[in-house]
């Protein structure tokens, strides 16, 4: 999907004050990490490693796997498009709705997809998958699987592998990561960013973590240098810095929260829970394009219009928490919203 993501910031220019649409932390890029990334601009003049040695060493001792099991990618997008090639013509399982880029990969490497909104496997059918897609927390609900319910999955279905995405772990309350397993289970790939927590999204940065059976598979569709010197730079300083990691994460669940229950409150509006910095609401009367126009026209505000997640109808919007200021302004403006609906329907 080239066009349809959140963060189409870059199409309006200086319109947009706040925006919502992107479900990166809300937050500027830590100003010890700009100040590391400026001393490191000389290193453009070189080659990046071709498999990111360095970068992936590095995350094998943070994991406790070992390197040959972490593959670096040029975000998160690039694993599930490496892995879809790596399986191809499989029969893929796509929990729905979720991050449009796994049925995508599937698509594009003649994968049969099936899709279903309940829990994992338990009502699968007879046809089982050779891969289930599962964002965790996942990509737009902020729904969560425990990882002991993950780990009965691939205990009860040995051929079937489990790719989890674990891209917003970092921005949920209660997330388990199951990277963990991965020695131990055959058939998990655990997909993760790194650049969710730092908003560092347009650097790219990803990798997959995976069991040294698949991870001898996968490896033969690796494409080299396909992360730049740069952000293999970043990602070995972040590992090694930890006065860099993530801070102020209760903050900013503790906003989302705060939101989620005053939109809740709102006549027109339905909120999904989510433990996440983002969430989906309903606005019932108002189709989530004519929210969005109205927002970006107006106030200056631009959302996610979620309508395009399969699964999701025409009233379906995510929103990511950004400062208090700024959800108080996005408050204000929905509801103007709301009650100029109402009024001209009367």
């Amino acid at each position: 999907m080239i066009e349809g993501h959140g963060n189409d910031l870059y199409r309006y220019g200086d319109q947009i004050k706040s925006d919502f649409s992107s479900n990166v932390a809300a937050r500027r890029v830590p100003e010890a990490l700009l100040a590391f990334l400026a001393t490191q601009l000389e290193a453009i003049a070189t080659y990046p490693e071709p498999d990111s040695e360095t970068l992936r060493n590095a995350l094998g001792n943070r994991l406790q796997v070992d390197a040959s099991q972490v593959f670096v990618t040029n975000g998160s997008v690039e694993a599930f498009y490496t892995i879809a090639a790596a399986f191809r013509q499989s029969r893929s399982l796509v929990q729905v709705p979720s991050f449009a880029e796994y049925e995508d990969a599937c698509r594009m490497h003649d994968h049969t997809i099936f899709y279903k909104s309940n829990e994992l496997l338990r009502e699968a059918g007879n046809v089982r998958p050779h891969l289930v897609w599962l964002g965790n927390p996942n990509n737009p609900d902020g729904r969560l699987y425990a990882a002991k319910e993950i780990e009965e999955q691939l205990q009860q279905n040995p051929d079937t592998v489990f790719v989890v995405d674990e891209a917003y772990g970092e921005l949920c309350s209660g997330f388990e990561s199951v990277v963990g397993l991965v020695n131990r289970f055959d058939n998990l790939i655990v997909v993760h960013s790194m650049t969710k927590q730092y908003v560092l999204p347009g650097l790219r940065l990803g990798y997959m973590v995976t069991s040294r059976s698949l991870a001898t598979r996968l490896r033969s569709f690796s494409v080299p240098w396909t992360v730049n010197t740069l952000a293999q730079k970043v990602g070995v300083h972040l590992i090694g810095c930890e006065d860099l990691h993530f801070q102020n994460k209760e903050d900013i669940l503790r906003r989302s929260i705060e939101l989620q229950k005053r939109f809740s409150a709102l006549p027109g509006i339905t909120v999904t829970p989510s433990p996440c910095n983002f969430f989906l609401i309903r606005t019932y009367g108002l189709e989530a394009a004519v929210v969005k126009e109205k927002l970006m026209n107006d106030f200056g505000l631009l959302i996610r219009d979620a309508s395009n997640f399969r699964g999701l109808d025409n009233h379906a919007v995510r929103i990511s928490v950004q400062t208090e200021e700024e959800n108080e302004q996005l408050f204000q403006a929905i509801s103007k919203i709301l009650e100029s609906r109402t009024k001209t329907n009367h």
